[in-house]
């Protein structure tokens, strides 16, 4: 398989499901993680995970001195918008790979290589059009394809001089430009990417999502990590696996003791050993998933959890605010 590596800055504490997600790397090694990060915490890093470890300063420094304009980077929400020149910024250390890439840390992933295949690496130059992963041809056009004038302008300067976040690694962005350079980008709903506004599980692409009680089951099989949703549909019970689960803005706790197969849902991971075999024997599979879904499916439509952060984050922007106009 074409040699790929992920590129992940991450400045401050790394999540707290950071051990699962490092679980759900070793089982993906044809692809490597390479971590810049100020974390000096001890992990048990998989082999395919490399760490540099930088100061925020230090990296501030790295994508500053990438460009003859004075690039704003200020905090490390905003390397988001870098995310579609990471080629160019970090070409020492993808020296060597066919493909590059960037993901988030909030997800947990499945069999990766058995969604992104050879032929799919061999047609499209970049796959997938989302920031929590995607993968770019590790060649000059590509890599200096972000520069491409927008309405007659370099949109990328005015980005990167704007403190704001402007979403420029997705649809308004980078994907915006491969379109007007007539480059196709390949995309599928192949990923479990779940609405944070609801409590209870639902995934963004399915729209007939909304009413389905559903779990979700991380589990190693020969050799591989998978991810599979079980989900009731008209009394049935259905098993659909994806590439990978994304679980954005949700607040996840994990217990210590997990080191193998696990359910995912709302707001936890729970310890899934022993269920793999009767969800494997055809016999017991759909009394066992139907036990899951009864014991862990909230009808909640709301994720108060979320809510609550929204507000806490206005109530600080107004703070601010008031603070800015010299208000007591």
């Amino acid at each position: 398989m074409k040699k790929i590596a992920l590129v992940i800055p991450y400045f401050g504490t790394l999540p707290g499901y950071f051990p699962l997600w490092l679980m759900s790397c070793r089982y993906n090694p044809e692809m490597d993680f390479l971590i810049f990060t100020d974390d000096r915490r001890p992990f048990d890093w998989p082999e395919n995970v490399k760490t540099v470890y930088m100061t925020w300063e230090e990296m501030q420094g790295r994508i500053r001195g990438a460009f003859d304009f004075p690039a704003a980077i200020s905090k490390p929400y905003k390397l988001c918008d870098y995310r579609p020149a990471y080629g160019e910024i970090f070409a020492g250390e993808l020296a060597g790979y066919d493909f590059w890439g960037h993901c988030d840390l909030d997800v947990i992933w499945g069999a990766l290589s058995d969604f992104v295949t050879e032929e799919l690496l061999d047609r499209y130059d970049k796959l997938f059009g989302r920031g929590h992963f995607s993968l770019y041809r590790n060649c000059p056009l590509i890599n200096g394809l972000y520069r491409t004038e927008v309405d007659g302008k370099p949109l990328y300067r005015e980005i990167f001089q704007d403190e704001k976040s402007r979403l420029f690694d997705e649809w308004t962005g980078i994907d915006r430009i491969f379109q007007i350079r007539g480059i196709p980008i390949y995309d599928s709903p192949v990923v479990a990417d779940i609405q944070s506004a609801s409590y209870h599980f639902m995934v963004n692409s399915d729209r007939e999502d909304q009413e389905r009680p559903q779990v979700f089951f991380w589990r190693e099989t020969e050799g591989r990590g998978r991810i599979f949703r079980y989900y009731r549909d008209h009394g049935e019970i259905v098993r659909q696996e994806f590439m990978y689960i994304h679980l954005q803005k949700r607040d996840m706790t994990a217990a210590d003791e997990i080191d193998g197969d696990f359910l995912i849902v709302p707001n936890e991971f729970i310890s899934g050993r022993g269920l793999a075999p009767y969800l494997d024997d055809p016999e017991t599979e759909d009394e066992v998933a139907a036990a899951m879904i009864r014991t862990y499916y909230r009808r909640r439509l709301v994720n108060w959890q979320q809510v609550r952060k929204n507000m806490a984050r206005r109530l600080r922007k107004a703070g601010r605010l008031w603070k800015k106009d010299g208000r007591k």
